[in-house]
């Protein structure tokens, strides 16, 4: 048997010379029986002296080289362990780079969607800014509507970024370094976070000012129908000319008052009253002063 350079028995020409040795001193027992004389004893003495020492020479040749054969196969079985446990760290290691990896991508891709969802309010609230008519506008709505255009055309050239962050995002998966991914994730992070706060100022310059001119616009409105001498009905919502009660519901017609003390005006919703007497006086909504006659 021979492995990594050991043998644990004889080799084939030493089993040869040992064989040899014996049969020579079976044949020379053999010869001294037969020839010996009186010199008899003495050759048997000296016959087994020469094969206890034959065998015995052939026994530690055997005993070193089973023991160095012992030695090897230990060798090789640390070995195999210190490879396995290399292995081991080696495939821990890898695991941990690749979860640390997919977490720095993620970091990065969440940042970029964070950004394509601001994009997209923005995009909505450009869509709704146009959609308001600018026809018949007072000095105040024409001012806003100014800053409106401003962050419009300040919106209108982030789409190719957004595409190109995306396109960025989806890229860095390929990058096999590192260091490289590392740079290219934070590269990516602060590049988006920096324009989604940029896109959303502008989104909420926009939601203001959309709101802004609603608020205005519903306000003129309802001047005009105050001068116009219409009214709207508390109850229901429906515009009518001044009347007792409401056309469309029925309920009695709300009564304007003006307060004495502070000149506050307001509709007063007199069908929420009913007809029961009132024990307690009726105050102003601006001021507190109670209203008299009521």
């Amino acid at each position: 048997m021979i492995s990594n350079g050991y043998r644990s028995g004889f080799t084939r020409l030493e089993l040869m010379v040992l064989l040899a040795a014996l049969i020579g001193v079976a044949a020379a027992v053999i010869f001294n029986r037969v020839y010996g004389g009186p010199y008899r004893n003495w050759i048997d003495i000296a016959l087994i002296v020469a094969a206890i020492a034959c065998f015995t020479v052939a026994c530690r040749a055997w005993a070193g080289k089973w023991k160095a054969c012992r030695a090897g196969k230990e060798r090789r079985r640390r070995e195999a362990r210190t490879a396995a446990i290399a292995e081991e760290e080696r495939r821990k290691k890898e695991q941990q780079r690749q979860v640390w990896r997919k977490s720095r991508i993620d970091k990065a891709k969440s940042a970029v969607d964070r950004l394509t969802e601001q994009w997209r309010r923005a995009e909505n609230l450009t869509e709704e800014a146009e959609l308001l008519p600018a026809h018949g506008e007072t000095p105040e709505e024409a001012d806003i509507r100014d800053v409106m255009a401003k962050t419009v055309a300040d919106l209108a050239g982030q789409e190719d970024f957004i595409v190109a962050m995306q396109q960025a995002a989806s890229g860095l998966e390929e990058i096999p370094d590192d260091a490289a991914l590392s740079a290219a994730v934070s590269e990516v992070k602060g590049d988006a976070e920096r324009r989604r706060r940029r896109i959303q100022r502008d989104a909420d310059v926009l939601q203001e000012s959309i709101g802004t001119v609603k608020i205005l616009r519903e306000r003129k409105k309802a001047e005009a129908l105050r001068v116009a001498g219409v009214i709207h009905c508390l109850a229901c919502g429906f515009g009518y000319p001044l009347s007792n009660f409401c056309p469309h519901c029925g309920v009695r017609s709300p009564e304007k008052l003006t307060c004495a003390r502070c000149g506050e005006t307001y509709m007063l919703p007199v069908h929420w009253l009913g007809d029961a007497e009132k024990t307690e006086p009726l105050h102003c909504m601006a001021c507190g002063h109670p209203h008299e006659g009521i």
